[in-house]
């Protein structure tokens, strides 16, 4: 993964991982000074938004974080309402407008996205006052009343980072995102994928570390529909388990079809394997 910080053109990095701690040596200081110069990996972290898979969890109150303009939404999306807040009236790229809003603002664009994968979802921000916090309030249709986040599903506020961050971010930005399918149906993390693709293709970098081929196939689904994303912009590898084998990274080459190169044993046939299995213990 750290190889496609080297390139100034737009990349899409995916990577499945068997085992997580690979990634932790992967991204470990030295690993990294083997690979790249000091120099350029410190120009292209400036521009680095991390957002973990250990995403915070809704809460009552959020973080008022700097006014700055380089604010980012932080690697827990601890500072997502405050950017959210901050840059609200900034315009989105007119490539990622969500098709159905009549709005081009950060806040409306991101409300407008979560309501694709969440429909009904309004969201309310209000400081409060004499105290550096912010206060989230969700509606989930147009029929309740706000609630606070703690009362709504975990898949909102863990994909609002992810949100926020992409449609915030400028051509040559780089965004790394761990486990962007947490507490999505398969049908979130399918769109999730193609979002990402979309987003991709405004000359921001993508790096994503999932376990979801429904992520993958949203990024195929997403690179077919976009005539400004090709094939060749995309980098997908799997990692193996450390401890199996030598050859633990193996690179899987997407076509102009959307087809994938050949790939490990198991990688991607899980759906066929269990419907098999089904229909073996179904004929006993």
């Amino acid at each position: 993964m750290s190889y496609s910080l080297k390139t100034a053109k737009r990349i899409f990095s995916f990577s499945i991982l068997e085992n997580d701690l690979f990634l932790q040596k992967l991204i470990q200081k030295s690993s990294i000074e083997r690979n790249l110069a000091a120099e350029e990996i410190s120009k292209q972290l400036k521009n680095l938004t991390y957002i973990s898979a250990d995403r915070i969890p809704p809460a009552e109150l959020y973080e008022v974080g700097s006014s700055d303009a380089e604010i980012v939404v932080g690697s827990k999306g601890q500072y997502t309402i405050c950017v959210l807040e901050i840059f609200k009236e900034l315009k989105v790229n007119q490539t990622l407008l969500y098709h159905a809003s009549n709005f081009n603002t950060l806040f409306r664009q991101v409300e407008s996205w979560l309501g694709h994968f969440f429909p009904g979802t309004i969201l309310n921000i209000n400081p409060i006052k004499n105290v550096s916090k912010l206060s989230l309030g969700i509606k989930t249709s147009k029929e309740t009343e706000f609630l606070r986040p703690q009362n709504v599903g975990y898949g909102i506020t863990q994909l609002l980072p992810i949100i926020t961050a992409c449609l915030k971010a400028k051509s040559g930005d780089i965004i790394l995102i761990e486990n962007p399918e947490a507490h999505l149906h398969p049908y979130g993390q399918s769109e999730i994928g193609a979002f990402l693709a979309n987003v991709a293709s405004t000359g921001v970098q993508i790096i994503v570390e999932s376990h979801s081929e429904n992520v993958l196939n949203g990024i195929r689904k997403g690179m077919l529909s976009n005539k400004n994303l090709n094939s060749e912009d995309i980098m997908i590898y799997f990692f193996e388990d450390i401890y199996k084998k030598d050859n633990r990274i193996i690179p899987i080459h997407i076509e102009p079809n959307g087809d994938l190169s050949d790939f490990p044993v198991d990688f991607f046939d899980q759906a066929r394997q269990d419907l098999r299995e089904i229909l073996k213990r179904s004929r006993r």
